[in-house]
């Protein structure tokens, strides 16, 4: 079963709008923990709309897929 909602030739793209079904969510704490940050410092990065967020009820979660998104696109060659 694929674990995508999109066609094999959509995933290539660089702005497809594939969704995982099984979507990793992390909460501030966790993806500050994964980084070595503070929490403050996950809140300033989604604040400035250069990490998507998503709030759900009252939490707020980023996708794992964001994240890596996030640090691939700030890596220092």
């Amino acid at each position: 079963m694929n674990k995508t909602a999109c066609r094999p030739s959509d995933e290539s793209k660089p702005n497809s709008r594939c969704v995982s079904r099984a979507m990793r969510m992390l909460t501030r704490h966790e993806l500050a923990e994964r980084w070595g940050c503070s929490e403050r410092t996950i809140d300033r990065v989604i604040a400035s709309g250069d990490l998507r967020a998503h709030r759900i009820g009252r939490s707020i979660r980023i996708a794992e897929e964001d994240a890596e998104v996030f640090l691939a696109r700030r890596r220092i060659r």
